[in-house]
């Protein structure tokens, strides 16, 4: 008995993917740091608030989208049965 039906595989496949690569993005920001030197030359021009403005924002909708794709859609697709 096969959970998922092979004519809904290939969506499967894309979703996790796609799961994946936002996974990948939100890692590589919040990797992301400015050295102390860098950030003295940033801060004199204000880019370095516009930096980390910029860098939040990217994080926030990352972790919105990944949390609608693995919580939101499953929850109202498949509700949980309370018994």
């Amino acid at each position: 008995m096969n959970v998922i039906r092979k004519e809904s595989f290939e969506v499967y496949n894309n979703m996790f993917t796609f799961l994946l690569q936002i996974r990948r993005a939100k890692y590589m920001l919040e990797r992301l740091t400015l050295l102390k030197e860098d950030f003295r030359t940033l801060g004199e021009s204000g880019e370095g608030a516009v930096y980390y403005s910029l860098k939040h924002r990217l994080l926030w909708f990352a972790n919105i989208v990944y949390y609608y794709l693995t919580d939101l859609v499953p929850n109202h697709h498949f509700p949980r049965k309370v018994s």
